[in-house]
C-alpha cells in the first residue's frame, strides 16, 4: 500500500468526479482525500464517492488544511473567475511559500497559482473549449513529471474563459496552446515542485490520453518523495 495521501482541493469544479476517478485509477481510496472549498452563496456540486474522505473549508485553501500525511496536491478547476468583485474561491500564498509537498494546479488552480505568486500576472479573456493540441517547449524535457510526455505535443481537453497574461515571476513556461490566441498552458516554478496547467488532464480525449499519464507521473513521484521540498 502506498504511504501518504494525495489531496484534491475542489474549488467548485464540475469535473470533480472525473478528477477523483483518475486519481483512484492509480491509488486506493484510503490514499485520497478531498477538501471542498465552499462558497455560502453557491451549493456544492454532487460528489459520488462515498469511500473518499472529504472535508470543507469556506472560501480559501491555506496551508493549515494540509496534513502531515499529504504528499501531493491537485488543485481543481472552477466556474469562479479569479478577481471577480462578487467573490471567488482563493488560494492563500502560504500554501506556496511554506510548501510541504508538490502541488499541481489544473485550469483555475493554475490561474490561482500564477496570480497569487505574482500579482502582476492578470487574467485575460482568452478562452478555449473542446480539445486542442498542447505544444511543449524544450524546457519540459528534463522535468521528472513531463519528461515522458510526447515531445511533438499531445491532445488535451480545455474548458476555460480566462487565461494568464504572462509567465509569473520565478516560473518557467513548459508549453502553450494556439487557437485565436497563444495561451500559456503549462508552467513550473524554477526550483520548487509547483506546477500549473491550463488544460484539464482529468478529462479524456480521443486517442492517447496523455493528461492521465501526466497525473499518474505526478502521483508516482509525490508518493515516492522524489519531489518533496528539502
Amino acid at each position: 500500500m502506498p504511504k501518504g495521501q494525495i489531496l484534491i482541493v475542489d474549488f467548485g469544479t464540475r469535473h470533480l468526479n472525473s478528477l477523483v476517478l483518475v486519481v483512484k485509477s492509480f491509488i486506493g481510496p484510503e490514499n485520497i482525500r478531498v477538501l471542498r472549498v465552499t462558497r455560502p452563496d453557491l451549493p456544492s456540486l454532487s460528489f459520488k464517492f462515498t469511500d473518499i474522505e472529504t472535508e470543507e473549508a469556506p472560501w480559501e485553501f491555506n496551508v493549515d488544511s494540509i496534513r502531515g500525511t499529504d504528499v501531493g496536491v491537485f488543485m481543481s478547476g472552477s466556474a469562479d473567475h479569479v478577481g471577480d468583485p462578487k467573490g471567488f474561491r482563493r488560494l492563500n500564498k502560504n500554501v506556496l511559500e511554506e510548501l510541504p509537498c508538490p502541488v499541481m494546479g489544473l485550469c483555475y488552480g493554475h490561474q490561482l497559482i500564477s496570480s497569487v505568486w505574482d500579482d502582476s500576472c492578470e487574467m485575460v479573456p482568452h478562452s478555449e473549449h473542446g480539445n486542442t493540441m498542447f505544444l511543449p517547449n524544450t524546457e519540459m524535457n528534463n522535468d521528472p513529471v513531463f519528461q515522458d510526455m510526447p515531445r511533438a505535443g499531445f491532445l488535451v481537453a480545455v474548458r476555460h474563459n480566462w487565461s494568464i497574461s504572462k509567465v509569473p515571476t520565478g516560473f518557467v513556461r513548459y508549453g502553450e496552446t494556439r487557437g485565436s490566441h497563444s495561451i500559456i498552458s503549462a508552467i513550473k516554478h524554477y526550483n520548487r515542485p509547483i506546477y500549473g496547467v491550463q488544460f484539464h488532464p482529468e478529462l479524456p480525449v480521443p486517442g492517447l490520453w496523455s493528461g492521465r499519464e501526466l497525473m499518474g507521473k505526478f502521483i508516482e513521484l509525490s508518493l515516492s518523495g522524489a519531489m518533496t521540498p528539502q
